[in-house]
Parts: structure tokens; sequence; C-alpha cells
């Protein structure tokens, strides 16, 4: 066993509504997308790694990568292509692979990245919920290692306690990793990091994953109930790997917002910002996602910490279709039909309503009803402001903010954070026990939401 070594070195010079019930969901896959990134054990596999370059959509150039993330940790699709991957059952063509990369910036040198990276025994303490790390074999450049994920959610059906065999290669300034043995049978990634000065470094992490091959029977049941999430998972994933990163090195601000300024402003249409978006989004398949610094709420008892999460697309419908459709709190039943059961909208004030949602999420082998109010309140240019004002969800917030793109298109930014509070039902305070539970719902969330309203509303709905 790998108990206190394994330090591997080679001398060469990376729906805010319901979103809580499908982060139980998220979660596991997120543990398993966690290593979804190499070998059939105890038999070193030699493979070319296929997974692009982070800073692909960069012209290669670091400091433009770190530059558009500024602050935050930034997510982003890669463009589709045709990969080989090796596994323990055969090697598999993928015609339409599409990786998804994640970047921050870290103010540490970049070799305390390779050191952290590069000790795989110390897996176990950054990564939450990663409880062992055990060497397998190795050679002079590549070492296999089996780790194991555990989540106890006090209920023995939705417990989680999975292996994974990982191949890991050092290669220049990377770390690829090939997944071998676990629940998901192929996957690829790689980790790269890039000095941008003596304490500041860009971290990057780009993966793709079979999520139609799953071995464990649970998250197989949960993918037949709800095959919408698989476009929450690779976000969700990137952003679990950079975010251990990112708390092991960076102190936060605990400036303490109010209410009215607690939800944090985007860029997504600066003259700078709005052609990167448009290249980025080209790739299709995932929002870009910003995943903001903890920010401080003020109450009276005290700064509630919030993550909030932006999402960014583009819808081809009109601006005034998709804003009155957003806007309409009695358009969430139709556009998501199998999760919210019942909406009933009252007036609050002079310009916002408080709609009462009843939801019920199936995942398969249990269902999970809770309730929630939200209050929706029009904002200048184009914005519309939510707030939980009571329900199962604590602290919920959230802004879309909508900017045409033409006459027949709509650029879509949703920033949104919640938590779940300890009165909420049982099913719902198991995702607590999740890694960064206040998080990574919203960052899975968000992406499986906007391609459901981006489907309902391409597909003309409603007729505008």
């Amino acid at each position: 066993m790998c108990q206190t070594g394994c330090h591997f070195r080679l001398s060469i010079s990376r729906q805010h509504q319901g979103k809580h019930a499908a982060g139980l969901s998220l979660g596991l896959f997120i543990m398993t997308g966690l290593l979804s990134i190499a070998s059939a054990q105890g038999a070193l596999i030699s493979w070319t790694d296929p997974t692009p370059s982070a800073l692909q959509p960069f012209a290669g150039q670091p400091a433009a990568l770190a530059g558009f993330a500024g602050r935050d940790l930034l997510v982003y699709p890669q463009p589709v292509q045709t990969v080989q991957i090796p596994g323990a059952r055969r090697l598999r063509r993928y015609e339409q692979a599409q990786y998804v990369s994640s970047a921050v910036v870290l103010p540490i040198p970049a070799e305390q990245v390779q050191q952290q990276l590069t000790r795989f025994a110390g897996y176990v303490g950054l990564f939450p919920n990663l409880t062992r790390a055990e060497l397998v074999a190795r050679d002079a450049s590549r070492i296999q290692m089996r780790y194991r994920m555990t989540v106890k959610s006090g209920l023995p059906l939705l417990n989680f306690n999975e292996h994974f065999t990982v191949q890991h290669q050092l290669g220049q300034n990377s770390l690829s990793s090939l997944l071998i043995d676990g629940p998901l049978q192929y996957g690829t990634g790689r980790f790269e990091w890039f000095s941008l000065g003596p304490q500041r470094t860009l971290v990057t992490f780009t993966h793709f994953a079979d999520l139609y091959r799953v071995d464990q029977f649970l998250l197989r049941r949960i993918l037949q109930a709800m095959p919408e999430i698989r476009t929450g998972i690779p976000p969700a994933t990137g952003v679990y790997m950079l975010e251990a990163l990112r708390q092991r090195a960076m102190a936060d601000d605990r400036t303490a917002y109010t209410v009215d300024a607690i939800i944090p402003a985007t860029d997504q249409m600066s003259q700078t910002s709005q052609p990167i978006y448009q290249r980025l989004l080209a790739a299709g398949g995932y929002p870009v996602i910003r995943v903001h610094p903890p920010r401080y709420l003020a109450t009276p008892q005290g700064s509630q910490q919030l993550r909030f999460v932006t999402h960014i697309t583009t819808i081809n419908r009109p601006l005034s279709v998709t804003y009155t459709t957003l806007a309409d709190p009695l358009q969430l039943q139709n556009l998501f039909p199998r999760q919210i059961r019942r909406v009933t909208v009252q007036p609050y004030g002079q310009t916002s309503r408080d709609a009462r949602l009843d939801i019920g999420i199936g995942l398969g082998i249990i269902h999970i009803p809770f309730r929630m109010t939200l209050r929706y309140t029009p904002e200048p240019q184009q914005a519309i402001r939510i707030q939980g004002v009571g329900g199962d969800i604590e602290h919920l917030y959230a802004r879309y903010q909508l900017t045409p793109l033409g006459q027949q298109a709509t650029r879509v930014s949703l920033t949104t954070a919640s938590q779940i509070t300890d009165r909420a039902p049982f099913l719902l305070r198991i995702g607590r026990n999740m890694p960064f539970p206040d998080l990574l719902p919203s960052v899975g969330s968000g992406p499986v939401m906007l391609e459901r309203i981006q489907q309902r509303l391409e597909q003309g709905y409603p007729a505008g």
C-alpha cells in the first residue's frame, strides 16, 4: 500500500429549481468522474494521450486564458474530435468525443502545483471523499494507482463506496491519466500547469469519459431515470478537481454583501469578452461556466458563505420570446414537466411575483418530493432576479441576464447559488455529504437546465 510516498518524479522540466435533488445523482457521478480520466490492474498500458490542451481555444497562450478566467474558475467545451481510448476490455474509438476544460489561476509557484499533483498518496486529504490510494504498478515513466471514493449517506441504498484504477503519466508541465477500471469503463484526462510568474500559476484540467457505459448498479439506474444529467457531469467533474486545488492554495475575501448586492456581475457582452464567449460556445455541447470566488452574505447571525456559478449560452430565439418565457414562472411547468408538478403564482408588491413550486425528482430507485417559493422580480437591461423566500432550499439567489444577438438569437447568462437547510427533507439533506455540496449542484444542474430551455425554445415553444 502507498501510505506515505508514491511521489512520482521524472527528469522532465494541467436547475436552480430542483438542482439539489439532481445534485444527489450528480454527486455520485462527479465522484465517478473524479478519476474518470486508466489500467487493467497491474498491467501497465502503453498509450498516447489524445486529450487536447486546455490552451487550444486560446492559441496556445497561457496569459490569454488566465486573463479571460480572471479570479474565476472557468469551464468551457473543446471542439469534438475523433479519439481512440484503451480500456481494460478493448481499445474503443469515439468519432464525436467532446472534452471539457477547466482553468484557474493559483497564487503558488508551478513547482508546488506539480508536487501536489504527482504525490498521489496525498490525493487523500486533497480531494474530498477520496479515502484510499494504493500503488498497483510503476515503471520509469508510468504509475498505476487504485483509489477508493466513499460517501456515507445514512441510507444504505445510496451509500457510495467504489474503487478506481488509474494510470498516470507525467509529461512536460502536464499529468495525463487513463481510466482503466471502475464504474466507468473509458476515460482520459490531463492536468496542465503554466507559470505566470514566481508566485502565480495557471492550472487546467481537460477530460472526457464515456457516460454511456456504466458498470455500477446505482449509477446506471440513475442515468436511466435522468439521462439528461449527462450534460452536467463533465463540468462538475472539472470543478471538483480544480476547486480542491483552489481551496488548498487561496484564502477567501470575506467582504460581506447585502442581499441586493450579493449576486456577482458578469461581463458576458463586454467588447473584449464577447468574441471569446462566441468562439468557445461555437464548440457546442456545453455552456461556458464561471465559478466565482466565495461571496459572503451579511445576515443577523453573521456572514454566510455562498458559491455563485454563472452559466453562459446562446439560444437561437429572439430576445422578446426568450425574456417572456424566462420571466414568467408559470412557464416552469411547461419547460420541466417531469420535475415540476404544480406552480401557484401570486403578485408581490408592485412588480414582483411569488411562485410556489411542488417538485418531484425521480432517481430510478427513489423519489424526492420538496417545495420551494421563488420571488421573480424584473430588473433593468433585460435581467430577471429570482430569490428563494420559502421552502426546503435556503439562501437561493439567481439572476438571468439576457442580451440580444441580432434579431434571432439571445445570449443568456444564469447566475445562481443556494444551500440545503436543516429543515430540508431527509433525502435532500443527503446531498450535504457530497463533495462541495454548496457548489457542485449549481455547476452540474445549470447545463442541464439551460439545455432543456434551449431545446424547448428552439423547437418553437412558445410561439412568438
